[in-house]
């Protein structure tokens, strides 16, 4: 035969306290436990999923910042003008954000292949925006769009690089 329990708690001083009898004790002292191993669960588990899911953000990283060096190539190629502060800002972004990645992740798998490469992809850009920002706002003039080409280049090659990796599982 079941019997209906009720749980009686009351504030006393912003905590939980039991109101009365050992029944309302026991069963706050079993909340308490679930809450506390519900806390650590998601604790343990959140992180979890961003290290299973690292050679995914990886990918990610990579493509993106291949994507914005090879736009801003083109469009210094059409237009014939220096990346603006604007630019520079948004090319600076992913970068900041990849190695971020790295340094958190890094610590965890300092051995990893995947992550070697997209050190590798951020080294190349990080070059590619170095040399937009020293050109400042001059004109770009035949030798900085090869220069560009090349740094653009060298980004692609990383950044296919670091694709092998990531889809033979080398982790």
């Amino acid at each position: 035969m079941l019997r209906r329990v009720k749980l009686t708690v009351k504030v006393n001083e912003g905590r939980l306290a039991p109101y009365r009898g050992a029944w309302n004790r026991a069963a706050l002292r079993a909340l308490h436990v679930i809450l506390i191993c519900a806390v650590v669960a998601s604790a343990v588990a959140s992180p979890g999923c961003y290290w299973l899911r690292y050679e995914e953000i990886a990918a990610t990283h990579v493509d993106l910042m291949e994507r914005l060096a090879i736009d801003q190539r083109d469009l210094m190629a059409e237009a014939g003008e220096p990346a603006d502060a604007s630019d520079l800002k948004r090319l600076r972004y992913p970068l900041a954000r990849a190695l971020r990645f790295l340094d958190i992740v890094g610590g965890r798998r300092p051995d990893s292949v995947v992550l070697a490469r997209l050190e590798t992809v951020t080294e190349a850009y990080e070059r590619f925006v170095e040399h937009l920002e020293a050109m400042g706002t001059r004109e770009p003039g035949p030798e900085d769009i090869a220069r560009v080409n090349e740094l653009v280049e060298a980004v692609s090659v990383a950044a296919q690089q670091a694709r092998d990796a990531i889809d033979s599982g080398q982790g």
